[in-house]
């Protein structure tokens, strides 16, 4: 590591511009604001990317054809890529990410960020775990956004998937009971492909149930008498 003197010099203008991102790791805990000048255009250029605006609505068209599973889309996503390097297994700068996209979703309502957070959560669960350890230790809405994107996935909700998802119900053991964490699950089920999965589910369960209700109030099929 750096000492802070040299840090501090490399932070000004002139030099910044020039330093490698190892270095530029080591000189954002110091200066936060040069951190947030290089993560929020980087945000705001992954809700512009056409990858990540089709990662967020293909699910919603009519037609399945040229769908990508989630994590082929996070692949074929640039500015996500970028991102997930600067964040680098970094327990802090993925936190502070995390607290830009909820400014963003606060200040516009676009169900991009939302998206957006779920796709930073499953990024980082696809990184190898780094000297700070695995997503899943840092982020309590990890294993909420990995059923999510197991049932965006497949489609549908599968029996396990449900298993996992339902500790994360509002009753439930596992479920945020503050801030940050309870914005940040609502968000990652904000995300639109979340939601066509989850209604689409429900629906498929109220189909089911009044196809049910239906058969046990139509009457009994006559049986032809005996000869």
């Amino acid at each position: 590591e750096l000492p802070e003197e040299l840090l501090a010099h490399l932070a000004e203008p002139g030099s910044y511009e020039h330093t490698p991102l190892e270095v530029r790791r080591q000189i954002w805990p110091l200066r936060s604001d040069l951190f947030r000048e290089e993560v929020h255009p980087l945000l705001l250029q992954c809700a512009g990317d056409s990858t990540a605006v089709v990662a967020a609505n293909d699910v919603l068209r009519q037609t399945p054809v040229g769908r990508q599973a989630p994590r082929q889309r996070r692949r074929a996503c640039a500015s996500l890529g970028e991102l997930t390097k600067i964040i680098g297994g970094s327990k802090r700068f993925y936190a502070t990410v995390c607290s830009y996209l909820r400014e963003l979703f606060s200040q516009t309502g676009d169900p991009i960020f939302c998206a957006l957070r779920a796709a930073v959560a499953m990024a980082e669960h696809d990184e190898e775990p780094g000297p700070e350890g695995h997503v899943s230790q840092w982020d309590e809405c990890h294993r909420f956004a990995w059923a999510l994107d197991a049932a965006i996935s497949a489609d549908g909700i599968a029996p396990r998937v449900l298993l996992e998802l339902a500790p994360f119900m509002p009753a439930g053991p596992l479920a945020p009971r503050s801030d940050p964490g309870v914005t940040d699950m609502a968000m990652v089920a904000r995300d639109p492909q979340a939601v066509h999965v989850l209604c689409a589910a429900a629906l498929r369960r109220l189909a089911d149930i009044c196809r049910g209700k239906a058969d046990a109030d139509s009457p009994p099929a006559e049986v032809p008498p005996t000869e």
